[in-house]
């Protein structure tokens, strides 16, 4: 199963938020761009969890060979990182653009 660029944003901004997004999709580019700063591995750990619904030890294996839960706490790392004021800006500034916008 494919998931869109939208799909997998809702998911990385449910995870976040614990609540479904307001205003129109900006959060997708919002969600990306917070994304986006974080190391290499850890964005290719939410993309094999998240996006492509695999286990933690299949996360892990698609890493390196790292153990399950070595990919777990990677996982969860990028999501601390994700609920950071520094990266929460990236989404909540693309959600206040569209809101002003419209």
């Amino acid at each position: 199963m494919t998931m869109t660029d939208s799909e997998y944003a809702l998911i990385i901004y449910r995870r976040i938020f614990n609540a479904y997004p307001d205003a129109g999709c900006s959060y997708v580019t919002g969600a990306f761009k917070a994304i986006g700063t974080l190391s290499s591995d850890e964005q290719a750990a939410l993309e094999n969890y998240y996006r492509h619904g695999k286990t933690f030890n299949q996360t892990g294996e698609a890493l390196g060979s790292i153990k399950g839960e070595a990919a777990r706490r990677l996982v969860l790392k990028a999501v601390l990182k994700l609920k950071h004021p520094s990266r929460l800006k990236y989404i909540t500034d693309m959600i206040d653009d569209e809101v002003r916008d419209d």
